[in-house]
């Protein structure tokens, strides 16, 4: 999970900029999406391990947010987040998907004007795994 410096800066003031106590909200977030994939109908339980949570109260030079132009920002977090993942199924500290939290606005240019109606981002039809859309 990457909490990126936009966000950073929104929610940070009201945690007094600590760390742990931004690291308790977004733990609290984690555990809603969690409780979403407990539910009996879907069949199955999945459970959601954290790996990994990067709190950016700068955002890294090599992950440009593009100040929120959707396209660019997947692309260059897909990019960067995949630098850090390790190779390999077997290492602990590899994930299969990432989650990147944005204080940004998301938004496309749509003929020739600024659309903001983006409310979350994915590669449509899957995820992407090191080169091939799933």
């Amino acid at each position: 999970m990457f909490f990126d410096e936009p966000a950073y800066k929104i929610f940070g003031p009201f945690m007094g900029h600590d760390n742990e106590r931004l690291r308790d909200m977004l733990l609290a977030y984690l555990n809603g999406v969690q409780a979403l994939y407990h539910q009996s109908s879907l069949g199955v339980t999945l459970e959601l391990v954290l790996v990994r949570l990067d709190i950016m109260s700068r955002q890294p030079s090599k992950m440009n947010h593009y100040n929120g132009e959707r396209s660019k920002l997947l692309d260059s977090f897909c990019e960067y987040q995949e630098s850090l993942n390790q190779g390999s199924d077997s290492d602990p500290n590899h994930w299969d998907m990432a989650l990147y939290i944005s204080g940004l606005d998301f938004y496309a240019i749509e003929n020739g004007k600024k659309s903001g109606a983006t409310m979350g981002l994915a590669t449509v039809g899957g995820f992407v795994i090191t080169n091939m859309l799933v």
